[in-house]
């Protein structure tokens, strides 16, 4: 029979996997550090990563061989330069990195997402917003569901690459926006001719754009 057990990278992890691994270190994180969690948490990781039913009755070996190989998950996940082109599950998809071409709807479903009750993220919710099927604009049809099934199987190095470029230009834009409404609001002090109405506009702006705290984002637990 061939073994299941084989060395692994964080390219070999897609981003379905990824959020496993993330809910199975959650599980874990207030449970201790003693060898019964440890083989329970080793357990469980080479079940998500090897697809083996009952780890514990892997050959000595063989169980040796997938601790040493799921040692990966103790490094970061290697930085690369986005994409922006893929093919998902057979179908083209095109990531949109200006975030001065973006609608007023991808602005505000991309704050919903990073804004979970709970403070995680949910990476393909997210990503779906600037990852939109060729020949599509943002949400003019397409099936979401079927967006995000295809968004899954990326590898998490592509993932979180996407990720992490949109939240850095993202964070720059807001702040050139955030200081012009600045040099805005000080004009109107200074006896601007701006209505009463779009000084409160202006205000309110300023307000959604404190909401977005980028800052508080991250790639990996």
């Amino acid at each position: 029979m061939t073994s299941m057990i084989h060395k692994l990278e964080w390219t070999d992890v897609n981003l379905d996997k990824f959020i496993e691994i993330l809910e199975v270190q959650d599980e874990f994180k207030e449970k201790g550090l003693d060898e019964e969690v440890s083989i329970q948490y080793t357990s469980k990781m080479i079940t998500l990563l090897f697809d083996v039913e009952n780890p514990e009755s892997l050959p000595l070996h063989e169980w040796s061989l997938a601790v040493e190989y799921i040692k990966f998950l103790g490094t970061p996940v290697p930085e690369t330069k986005h994409k922006k082109e893929f093919v998902l599950n057979g179908r083209e998809y095109s990531f949109h990195d200006n975030p001065f071409k973006i609608s007023a709807g991808q602005f505000f479903d991309w704050r919903q997402c990073i804004h979970q009750e709970n403070g995680s993220i949910d990476y393909k919710e997210c990503l779906s917003v600037f990852l939109i099927p060729k020949g599509h604009k943002y949400n003019d049809g397409y099936d979401f569901d079927l967006v995000k099934e295809d968004i899954g199987t990326i590898c998490i190095v592509d993932a979180l690459s996407l990720f992490s470029f949109f939240v850095s230009v993202l964070q720059t834009s807001l702040k050139v926006f955030k200081d012009y409404l600045l040099y805005q609001l000080k004009e109107v002090e200074k006896g601007s001719t701006l209505q009463h109405e779009e000084m409160d506009k202006l205000k309110m702006t300023m307000e959604l754009i404190e909401t977005m705290n980028p800052d508080r984002l991250h790639q990996t637990e």
